[in-house]
């Protein structure tokens, strides 16, 4: 599917309805600004490029290879828990004095 689509830019933000079909597709974007000045200007700027999600993915691979990540066997693994020493320090007791206090008076004690 090939799609032209003209459009003036009013901010980096973007509304493409046309783009719909496409969506979760590979696709090419270029973009060129209309004109004599813009043309002469496209040749000094280098041209941006999407990465695939190949090319995404194998960039990944490779900076988790050079910093020696292994793949999680066991999500729970990265599961952490609080401090020992912090479990019983009555900070949610305190939380809850505070909330009360501060949004509705009228509640101490009813939580």
């Amino acid at each position: 599917m090939d799609l032209r689509v003209t459009v003036h830019l009013d901010s980096e933000n973007l509304c493409l309805p046309e783009l719909r079909p496409l969506i979760g597709k590979d696709v090419e974007i270029t973009v060129r600004e209309k004109g004599k000045r813009a043309r002469r200007r496209a040749r000094k700027r280098p041209v941006f490029k999407v990465k695939s999600k190949a090319q995404i993915a194998k960039e990944l691979d490779a900076i988790a290879k050079a910093q020696g990540v292994k793949p999680i066997r066991d999500p729970r693994e990265l599961l952490g828990g609080w401090p020992e020493s912090e479990l019983n320090d009555g900070f949610e007791v305190e939380l809850k004095k505070w909330r009360k206090r501060e949004i509705v008076p009228e509640l101490e004690g009813d939580l």
